[in-house]
Order: structure tokens, then sequence, then C-alpha cells
């Protein structure tokens, strides 16, 4: 009886032993998941703070650019100012042009170090869907339009007319552009429609600056709470 029961025995004693080495598989297997995951959210992180150094100075970059265009605005309103009255001024108009005539989107430089390191890495590295669409929004499709947008200028035209009517000479403040002939510029319809036309452009610029400087905020805002850094 004893003989009969040996192979059972080494059957029980088998299956236990493969049981065992299943499940030492499977705990190997989910200590090497967690691992991974472990070293995942350890990426995750390291990228969203360099996406959030990134976009902390582009919002600067941004409000900066937009106090430009209210200040550049404000020589652009004069230059406007002297053809509609045809106040005898052309000492205004000649301290005056050269920055009435700037724009501000040379501020603006867009940081994508660690939006290259996140597609690099694979966007689905962050889990948070709605800061991955943010983030994909912000760089994609925000900065992107921006920066097109710019692309709209008379700078051609108004070198040309610039060069055809005008003295410029460097100074402190810049460059002063004496009128070879104050009454004929300030009458001229040309010039008119260029200074119209560039006060368009700034307010179109500051339009499209604003809406790049809320996406900003906004995914500012989620990738801080994701980080658990609270707002300064």
């Amino acid at each position: 009886m004893a003989d009969d029961n040996k192979p059972l025995k080494y059957m029980r004693y088998a299956v236990g032993e493969i049981v065992l080495v299943v499940i030492g598989i499977l705990i190997a297997l989910q200590i090497n998941n967690w691992n991974e995951e472990r070293k995942m959210r350890v990426l995750e992180r390291e990228t969203l703070v360099e996406i959030l150094a990134n976009i902390t100075e582009i919002e600067s970059d941004l409000a900066k650019s937009l106090e430009r265009i209210i200040f550049l605005n404000m020589y652009t309103d004069s230059v406007i100012t002297l053809i509609e009255t045809k106040d005898n001024k052309p000492w205004v108009l000649e301290r005056t042009l050269h920055k009435a005539f700037l724009h501000a989107d040379g501020q603006i430089q867009i940081k994508k170090v660690g939006y290259e390191t996140l597609k690099n890495r694979g966007v689905d590295i962050i889990l948070n869907k709605e800061l991955k669409n943010s983030i994909l929004h912000l760089f994609e499709d925000s900065y992107v339009s921006m920066s097109n947008s710019f692309k709209w200028k008379l700078d051609d035209k108004k070198s040309d007319y610039l060069l055809k009517n005008f003295n410029p000479s460097p100074s402190e403040d810049g460059i002063l552009y004496s009128p070879y002939d104050y009454d004929f510029v300030i009458s001229d319809n040309y010039f008119n429609s260029l200074m119209q036309t560039h006060q368009l452009q700034n307010s179109y610029f500051h339009s499209v600056i604003s809406d790049a400087l809320e996406d900003t905020r906004k995914t500012k805002a989620l990738v801080s709470k994701e980080l658990n850094i609270k707002n300064a």
C-alpha cells in the first residue's frame, strides 16, 4: 500500500514545485512591472519639470511683448495724430517714427527643449489626459499659430518708403528719421495707410499674443498641479 501511494506523493510534490515556480515568476514579473512603472513616472516628472521651466520663460516673454506693444503703440498714435491734425511738428515725427514702426514679436522665444524631450520619450508617458492634450495644443497649435501670424508685416514697404522720404541718423534713443519734405509726408495718403496698417497689425498681434499667453498660463497651472507645485 505504501508503494502504491508513492507515485501520488511524487505527483503532488511535482505539482507543488510547479505552482511555486509559477508564483515566483508571476511575482518577479509584477516586481519588474512595478519597477518599469516607477521609472516611467520618474521620467514623466523630469519631463514635466523641464516643460514647466520652458513655459514659465515663454510666459514672461509673452507678457513683456504685450507691454512692449502698448508702449510702441503710443508712438504710432503720436504719428497718426500728426497726420490727422497736420500739426507743424517735424521734430515729433523725427523722434517717434522709428519706434512707431517697430513690432514686439522679436522678444518672444519659444523654448521647446522640454517638449522635444516629451516627444522623444513618447507623449503617452503623461498619464493625465487633460494635461497631455493641453501641452500638445500649446506647442502644436497655439505657438505655431502665433508664429505664423507674425509673417504678416509690411517691413519691405516701410523700409522703401523711409529710404525714399527720410534721412536716417543714429541717436541714443534709436534712429532719427528726418523727413525731406514734412508737409508732403504728413499729407501723403500712402504714408497714412502704412501707419494705419501698422497700428492694425499691432492690435492683431496683441490679440494673438494674449491668446497664447492665456493658453500658456492654463497649461502651466495644470503642470504645476500635476507636480504638486504651488504657484507663487
